[in-house]
């Protein structure tokens, strides 16, 4: 959808070679950890290898690198995972466990309190300030004009990139303004009362 431009953009998302060919990162200034989720019959796990005594069928996710790849154990896999449908089979015990930005596990279980069985597996990962939000380039509100301090001499990334962002056009004022909110506090007054159980 990105790649499309049916959607302006994606809240937190990885960066790829591939995917900066149709999509500009930005911070999104959200607090990132990751976390391992389970049903409840395993007990609460200290370190990512804990997991390996319950010879776990994984949710393999898909374009993005896991840090439970290491995990030996089977692997389950689907070409359009979402919130949902990782939840879903996890209850019906198709897969016994996935990683998950916290955030958003929180998030989906304290908007569907049915939800009962389930167990985050925190400080596994260590927390990550900040991840990346990805804006269409095809979006109607994404201008982009040369980057002055491109180096030809140096690979193109994140940190080379070939085009910067137009200061007039609206996702660049998205930007500034997700920083000015995470600058005064409000990001974590937000997360506080809509994500923490």
């Amino acid at each position: 959808m990105l790649k499309k431009g049916t959607i302006d953009f994606y809240p937190v998302f990885g960066y790829t070679d591939e995917r900066a060919a149709f999509t500009h990162f930005i911070h999104n200034w959200l607090p990132h950890r990751g976390v391992v989720v389970t049903r409840d019959d395993i007990p609460p796990l200290h370190t990512l290898t804990d997991l390996i005594q319950y010879k776990p069928t994984l949710l393999k996710e898909i374009g993005g690198y896991s840090p439970m790849e290491a995990i030996p154990g089977e692997r389950f896999e689907i070409t359009d995972t979402n919130v949902e449908k990782a939840f879903n089979l996890l209850l019906n015990k198709r897969v016994d466990a996935f990683h998950m930005q916290e955030v958003v596990a929180r998030y989906y279980l304290k908007n569907h309190p049915e939800i009962q069985g389930v167990r985050l597996h925190l400080n596994l990962f260590p927390p990550v300030k900040s991840k990346m939000l990805g804006f269409s380039r095809r979006s109607p509100y994404f201008r982009e004009k040369a980057n002055p301090s491109y180096d030809p001499k140096v690979p193109i990334s994140m940190r080379n990139p070939l085009t910067i962002m137009d200061e007039n056009s609206t996702a660049y004022r998205f930007a500034k303004t997700l920083e000015e909110l995470y600058r005064s506090g409000e990001i974590q007054a937000i997360i506080d009362k809509y994500m923490r159980p």
